[in-house]
């Protein structure tokens, strides 16, 4: 939908600098090949200025730049000089054979105060649980390990089946890792970035990001409305 609308995707590009403390800006970037991926995303030290041997392959002029970054916002605030408060946090997720229980036709569950969520979810065409959980005491760092059918045993099969108490014979079938980014107050951080004219931020939305990101994206583009917009 958005190339439709004229937008330009590029994947697998790493941003290395923003250069300018006002517009244009100049965006710096580096192509990343697919066995990189992981290793850049996880790298502390990949923030911050082109390291020795480097080669800018590309460079964009910007006007406006959009720090949607998620968990990774606070590396790319670094870049233009800024701090942003936004943690990530790791998310243990695992896939479940359905144990005679249909959750298909029932909504998302959040269980606090353990929270643990669980729904309905499809591996392979084929129907399946998924259920998370994250243990507030692992450290704030991007960190895409997965730990493992243990784990699920001891930290959050535990906390499903007080829940649900049918799934405790459920056959584990899958599993990945992904992040929440976590604001002081776990709300969103949406608006401008002060004395970085142009630049916005849209993120800390953890896990609220598909329910809100479209309602906030408009009220952003509303609210800050550029010439060309009111040209038109």
């Amino acid at each position: 939908e958005a190339q439709r609308g004229g937008v330009d995707v590029l994947d697998r590009w790493r941003v290395i600098n923003i250069e300018n403390d006002r517009p244009p800006y100049i965006v710096r970037m580096r192509r990343v090949g697919s066995r990189d991926v992981r290793r850049v995303l996880e790298d502390p030290r990949s923030s911050g200025s082109a390291q020795a041997g480097e080669n800018v392959e590309l460079a964009i002029l910007a006007h406006r730049l959009i720090n949607a970054a998620g968990p990774w916002a606070a590396k790319i605030a670094a870049l233009y000089r800024r701090s942003l408060p936004v943690t990530p946090l790791q998310r243990q997720v695992y896939l479940l054979e359905p144990p005679g229980v249909d959750l298909e036709p029932l909504p998302f569950f959040l269980d606090y105060p353990q929270d643990i969520y669980f729904r309905h979810y499809e591996m392979d065409g084929r129907p399946a649980v998924l259920v998370s959980w994250s243990d507030p005491a692992e450290p704030t760092r991007i960190d895409f390990t997965n730990h493992g059918a243990q784990y699920y045993e001891t930290k959050v099969k535990p906390r499903l089946v007080k829940r649900i108490a049918a799934f405790h014979d459920a056959k584990l079938i899958g599993s990945f890792v992904g992040h929440y980014e976590l604001s002081p107050d776990k709300g969103a951080i949406i608006g401008p970035v002060p004395e970085r004219e142009g630049i916005f931020n849209f993120n800390g939305l953890s896990a609220h990001g598909v329910m809100q990101s479209r309602a906030l994206g408009e009220a952003l583009a509303r609210r800050h409305r550029g010439p060309v917009e009111r040209r038109r």
